[in-house]
């Protein structure tokens, strides 16, 4: 790696897989022997082939933060055995702040022993994410809905949506309040975030789910950490059969079969519906309950952007007790969800249109 020289407000440039690309220093200092950059770039290639790598081969004893959140304003500190040269500067993603210092094999006997008080910056939630859920939250606050399904349609949204990775910032938003300050209360938490992930997967794919409870686990403290496992007794057996089939009813009440006949010439489906969608995913009450389950699947169709299915469970929500105003307010809410990720929802039906169905 070429040394880039820097001082504030200078502009450097490097080369990244090919790609000039050019480093604006917006402020760099040394306190207590760490030595701090804050750079602005244009940098847009992975972390195999950035020079942020190749500083990290070439100075790193260990990092003492993973390569997470890089997306994001983020800290992560290098520990060195030799010293590091004022002048080198990583090029990084968007806006972030590195850390580097030199490290003594004291301080890394220190650190093998757990007496090493360097600890990482705790993650930050960012400013547009927590306007967003705190805008959420009041809105639900006006609705009968309960103060804590506003999340459940905060996590259905992104997941559904382009953001699945957001989960983390919505996790640590939600843990940040006081109710949420001991271990059993981010369990519970944890374990209602996670039986959402999972009824989503039967209505948006596993993929992103995926994503957002990897999201979430990078930011769990160990003692948080909740292995229960609801699913591990589970059979497609009739009982399934029938705690899915009566679920459905419930959303469907007199349209189940004209539905499920839709798919004559397609059992696959019929079956998927009615013994996995329905029998394994959202008949299952340990956690969530109908309202939360309904939710979770209005919102994960809804930012997908689907017609068809969004009346039918608009419909559905109405059936299970839940008022017009407050379906509206749903409604809204996923808009502004969707707003933030740039996602149309030009084919939505509105409550009024599908009112006369219910």
């Amino acid at each position: 790696m070429i040394p880039l020289k820097a001082t504030r407000g200078e502009v450097v440039v490097d080369d990244v897989g090919g790609e000039r690309n050019r480093s604006y220093v917006h402020r760099s200092h040394r306190q207590d022997g760490i030595l701090t950059f804050v750079v602005l770039t244009t940098c847009v290639g992975n972390l195999q082939n950035t020079p942020m790598r190749m500083l990290m081969r070439r100075f790193a004893h260990k990092p003492a933060l993973s390569q997470q959140h890089l997306s994001s304003p983020s800290v992560i500190t290098l520990l060195s055995r030799r010293p590091i040269p004022d002048h080198i500067i990583p090029p990084l993603r968007h806006h972030a702040r590195y850390r580097l210092r030199p490290i003594s094999s004291t301080s890394v006997n220190r650190k093998k022993m757990g007496t090493d008080n360097e600890v990482p910056s705790a993650p930050k939630v960012e400013a547009r994410a927590a306007e967003l859920f705190l805008d959420i939250e009041q809105a639900l606050a006006s609705t009968k809905l309960g103060k804590d399904r506003w999340y459940i349609l905060a996590l259905a949204a992104l997941v559904g949506g382009t953001e699945p990775e957001m989960a983390d910032q919505l996790y640590l938003h939600i843990i940040s309040k006081p109710e949420f300050q001991s271990t059993s209360a981010r369990q519970s938490l944890v374990r209602r975030l996670r039986e959402a992930l999972v009824k989503l997967v039967s209505i948006v794919g596993v993929c992103k789910p995926l994503e957002a409870i990897i999201a979430i686990a990078k930011v769990e403290k160990e003692e948080d950490r909740d292995y229960s496992f609801s699913r591990e007794h589970w059979q497609c057996d009739k009982e399934n059969h029938d705690k899915g089939m009566d679920w459905m009813r419930q959303i469907y009440t007199h349209n189940v079969e004209s539905t499920l006949d839709l798919f004559k010439a397609h059992q696959d489906f019929r079956w998927i519906s009615t013994e996995i969608t329905y029998g394994l995913y959202l008949s299952d009450r340990q956690t969530l309950d109908d309202l939360d389950t309904e939710l979770v699947v209005l919102v994960g169709i809804m930012i997908q952007n689907l017609r068809l299915e969004t009346h039918w469970h608009i419909r559905g929500t109405r059936r299970i007790g839940v008022s017009r105003e407050d379906v509206e307010t749903i409604i809204e809410c996923v808009r502004k969800v969707a707003k933030l990720m740039g996602t149309s929802l030009s084919k939505i039906p509105t409550v009024e249109e599908v009112e006369k169905d219910v």
